[in-house]
């Protein structure tokens, strides 16, 4: 028996041409045997195709982990520099200068001797004789230290000051009381116009130790602020950049186990040398 490899059609062994396909009849031991065949090329073709994936996969492994290659990186690196400029600085100075300053001096003085006025009844003066009379003042003296006391009248009239007469000078001792009177002769003027009169008690004075602020100056020393120059130079650390060819893997680049940048540490201030 045949059988035509399109359509799979029985014929028999006599056929040699499908009547449907045209295609020519195999035998089925024929068409068993290329089944076989081809089945085995597939097979061989897969094994082949699977070794060669491998292969590429252990190329580029062995590219990927184990070949290694340049690539840029950034290196930074510490380059000692000086620097030397004028600074402005504050600085306090001393100076001489004089000052005043106050002070509590003691002194010998004289002050008046306290005393009080008790009464004081009055002068009247006579148109008919021009006298005046009367008591002037009674005054009491309340110091604890006796002296002389006086009594000044001053006669005047609407137009103006007549003059002036003095009593006796009279010793109070301390506590003493004692009535100012007396006659004075007067003038025309002073009966005409019936007496007008002022007094002033003059009380004695006597020494004593009194206190008093004084103003003195003295020496002394102060500071000021001033300004002043100084040259300072500087030497210290730049961090700078360049950059260089590293190797590595693939798999390191890839992975950042393959560093981009090396970094350092720079002094920034190392030193200040300051002269003034």
């Amino acid at each position: 028996m045949k059988k035509c490899p399109k359509c799979g059609k029985i014929y028999p062994d006599i056929k040699n041409f499908c009547t449907i396909c045209k295609e020519r009849l195999i035998e089925e031991d024929t068409q068993k045997q290329n089944r076989e065949e081809q089945k085995q090329m597939k097979e061989k073709r897969r094994k082949y195709i699977i070794s060669i994936i491998v292969a590429i996969l252990f190329i580029v492994g062995f590219i990927i982990f184990a070949v290694p290659f340049e690539y840029k990186a950034t290196h930074a690196y510490c380059e000692n520099s000086t620097d030397t400029y004028m600074e402005y600085y504050m600085e306090e100075e001393p100076y001489n200068t004089t000052e005043e300053y106050t002070d509590m001096e003691e002194y010998n003085g004289t002050v008046p001797l306290k005393y009080v006025k008790i009464s004081s009844a009055g002068i009247k003066c006579s148109p008919r004789t021009c006298y005046c009379s009367g008591e002037i003042a009674t005054i009491k003296n309340t110091d604890n230290v006796g002296g002389k006391f006086k009594v000044e009248v001053f006669w005047y009239s609407e137009v103006g000051n007549l003059g002036s007469d003095l009593t006796n000078e009279v010793y109070l001792h301390p506590g003493e009381v004692y009535e100012f009177n007396g006659i004075y002769p007067s003038n025309k003027d002073v009966c005409n116009y019936k007496g007008l009169y002022d007094y002033e008690i003059i009380p004695p004075t006597k020494e004593v130790v009194m206190n008093r602020t004084i103003t003195k100056t003295r020496d002394v020393i102060k500071y000021k602020n001033v300004t002043k120059t100084r040259d300072v130079t500087k030497h210290y650390s730049v961090k700078k950049q360049i950059k260089i060819m590293k190797e590595a893997t693939l798999f390191e680049q890839w992975t950042g186990k393959a560093a981009r940048y090396e970094d350092t540490n720079c002094k920034v201030n190392d030193e200040v040398n300051a002269s003034g």
